[in-house]
């Protein structure tokens, strides 16, 4: 019991996501505390994911195939507790 949602990745948001200490950190008052649910993400400048091209936009807001940019999955997420993937 999990759930799945497709997410796009551009070359750069790809790279940020497999490596973020490749990217400068953040000054520490704008971390998050430190605690059990603290990642190398939440210790970087990292750069916004860019939309997907016209041509995938379907595929990412079509709540069959659980698209980010679809307001229910959107929805879905924040009333589970997730992290925002926007």
């Amino acid at each position: 019991g999990g759930y799945v949602t497709t997410v796009h990745y551009n070359r750069l948001a790809l790279r940020a996501h497999l490596k973020p200490h490749k990217f400068p950190t953040k000054p520490k008052a704008a971390r998050a505390p430190e605690g059990e649910g603290a990642t190398e993400h939440d210790k970087h400048l990292l750069p916004k994911r860019a939309r997907p091209p016209p041509k995938y936009m379907q595929y990412y807001t079509d709540y069959e195939k659980r698209g980010y940019l679809n307001p229910r999955v959107q929805l879905e997420r924040k009333q589970r507790g997730l992290k925002d993937i926007l």
